[in-house]
């Protein structure tokens, strides 16, 4: 019965992972680890699947990895609704007629970056520009140029493996018109080990 329980729990945890549910995953371990006395063979090998899972869950890319930034990008742990969306964390790129960007040190911790692109629906139709992403100065991702009607790919998912120092930058020479500001944004960034 008791390896009947860790079978199930490996299963329902691959499965949570393969859905990109890693907290679920993690609470289903955490649900059998409570069936099991501490130091048991069984709770050690549950506690080492748990640490597993702990090990690919990812990390927000926030301040406390930022080293420098441009005045036209601003980062936000607060949520927001972007096209009818909403977005746990983002960081913006706002047109003010030159180039935006903002540096994170990684301490070659990490192995993936993942996140999205996202424009707002309202965009002038004289705005473009088009996002470069740098580790150690060696370009890792370069998006196509981004304007109100081009398609572009939305998702990045790139290697970071080994980057000390990881640049975002959004570059254009696009000026907002009127009073309104006008932002691109990149979307829960998150660092994966």
């Amino acid at each position: 019965m008791v390896s009947k329980i860790i079978e199930y729990t490996k299963k329902i945890a691959e499965e949570k992972e393969k859905n990109n549910e890693l907290s679920e995953a993690l609470k289903i371990i955490d649900d059998s680890l409570r069936l099991f006395k501490d130091n048991t063979d069984e709770s050690k090998e549950l506690e080492e699947l748990k640490k597993e899972y702990e090990d690919k869950k990812p990390e927000k890319l926030t301040n406390k990895y930022r080293i420098s930034k441009s005045s036209s990008v601003s980062t936000s742990l607060w949520g927001k609704e972007i096209n009818k969306i909403d977005y746990e964390f983002y960081i913006s790129f706002a047109f003010t007629g030159k180039n935006g960007d903002i540096t994170y040190r990684l301490n070659k911790e990490y192995n993936r970056l993942k996140t999205k692109i996202i424009r707002e629906e309202d965009w002038d139709l004289d705005l473009e520009g088009y996002f470069v992403i740098t580790g150690d100065g060696k370009e890792l991702y370069k998006s196509s140029i981004i304007t109100k009607d081009s398609e572009f790919n939305h998702d990045i998912d790139i290697d970071v493996s080994g980057i000390e120092d990881l640049k975002i930058e959004f570059i254009t020479e696009s000026k907002k018109t009127g009073f309104n500001n006008f932002y691109i944004y990149l979307v829960e960034p998150y660092l994966y080990k």
